[in-house]
């Protein structure tokens, strides 16, 4: 029996059919910035969870607040976050669910043919 025999017949985790589900739907739209940074740690954002948020008593107006993770603590934290009844949206940089066993995503391809510059 061939691996891709045994991969295929093991049932997909609850977790890995609601990244498929939403990676189809999923717009560029959504994508942090190349200034936005993590809430935990200072490297680069790459997903954006938004939540509702109660009134402020303040008066601001805000319904909604945004959570920022780095690709680390996106694979530390993505199952209770997704889990959270507050969560409005999502958005998530496609390679980083690729660590995912069961999600379709894009692997990241560190390697280059050719010279490195022009893959020629």
């Amino acid at each position: 029996m061939s691996t891709a025999t045994v991969e295929a017949a093991k049932p997909l985790s609850p977790l890995a059919v609601r990244l498929n589900e939403h990676l189809k739907a999923q717009t560029p739209t959504g994508a942090p910035t190349l200034a936005d940074r993590c809430d935990s740690c200072p490297q680069p954002a790459r997903s954006v969870f938004m939540f509702s948020v109660a009134p402020d008593p303040d008066g601001t107006g805000a319904e909604a607040g945004g959570v920022y993770l780095c690709a680390h603590h996106i694979r530390r934290h993505i199952g209770a976050l997704i889990g959270d009844r507050a969560l409005l949206s999502f958005w998530v940089e496609p390679v980083e669910l690729s660590h995912f066993d069961g999600v379709d995503a894009p692997r990241h391809n560190a390697h280059k043919s050719g010279d490195g510059l022009t893959d020629a």
